[in-house]
């Protein structure tokens, strides 16, 4: 489903279903291109740029196919927004598998669906079982804004934001992310008395950091802390 910046903004509808798991990852595949891909001239030359990873998410499909648990009554979700993406995948973790290996750059991949897995490693579809979130990670390694990874006993979910995400922001956002990266964990107090902004300001810039998942918020009251996510 393609949204808006909210959830309310419904743009489009897609469907794939009564198809062969190949041509699902197929047909996701050219939906996405057809969302987060474009064209930019360089010099002379027409350049194809992706603004979220093709790799990435080709990855997160092929994984939610093969890893999925099929007798849960439910389908695998992709949400696309402008700035981010994200793929639910129903079934939760296989068993043998905690949260902690998941997120892991060093964990055994546990198949759930080993012929699917190994049909998917032999026609190319995955690089390496169990590499898809090392490689994910490598793969946004130099962008301000990481990937998040949450799960659940139901699914897993995936959120990949776009590449350069904060070179679109204005120059006072870009000020406020630079000082919590800087002083990470660090109360909106101690950001009031180096951003040079204004309270209000400081707070709705906070919270669009907090809703596009830029920054999180831990704590409750005066212990209320902000700091980088990823």
């Amino acid at each position: 489903m393609e949204f808006g910046q909210t959830r309310s903004m419904i743009l489009k509808r897609y469907t794939l279903e009564n198809l062969s798991v190949l041509e699902m990852l197929k047909q996701a595949e050219k939906i996405f291109k057809d969302t987060y891909s474009y064209e930019a001239v360089e010099g002379f030359t027409r350049v194809l740029k992706e603004r979220i990873p093709a790799i990435c998410f080709r990855e997160l499909i092929a994984t939610a196919l093969i890893h999925r648990e099929w007798q849960v009554n439910s389908r695998i979700k992709v949400e696309m927004y402008p700035d981010r993406l994200y793929v639910l995948s129903p079934g939760g973790l296989p068993e043998g598998l905690s949260e902690e290996e998941y997120r892991s750059s060093r964990h055994l991949s546990v198949l759930r669906n080993r012929s699917l897995s190994l049909v998917f490693l032999k026609l190319g579809k995955v690089e390496t079982l169990g590499s898809g979130i090392p490689m994910i990670q490598e793969v946004y390694a130099d962008d301000p804004v990481k990937p998040d990874f949450q799960v659940s006993d139901s699914s897993v979910t995936t959120m990949l934001p776009c590449v350069g995400t904060l070179q679109d922001l204005p120059s006072e956002e870009r000020n406020l992310y630079n000082l919590i990266r800087d002083l990470q964990p660090v109360s909106s107090k101690e950001l009031l008395a180096s951003s040079g902004m204004s309270r209000s300001t400081q707070t709705r810039v906070l919270n669009v950091f907090l809703k596009k998942q830029i920054v999180v918020r831990s704590g409750k009251g005066p212990a209320v802390r902000y700091r980088l996510a990823g």
